[in-house]
């Protein structure tokens, strides 16, 4: 995925705050990347309200335009 890419946040992989739960099924765009442990890859994703998130590869799924 790369950035600008539309993407739909659909699933927790681990349990987390409400806040973010009750985004599940939001759609977003990617807006930049972050690494973990120096290697591992994720996402930051805005929302239609300007808030953004970081999250997992496995925890989106590309949209089409």
């Amino acid at each position: 995925m790369s950035m600008e890419h539309k993407v739909q946040f659909y699933q927790v992989k681990d349990p987390i705050s409400f806040e973010i739960s009750s985004r599940v099924g939001h759609l977003g765009r990617i807006v930049g990347i972050k690494l973990v442990n120096y290697s591992y890859r994720t996402f930051i994703v805005e929302f239609s309200d300007n808030s953004r998130l970081w999250l997992l590869p496995e925890e989106i799924r590309s949209v089409k335009k």
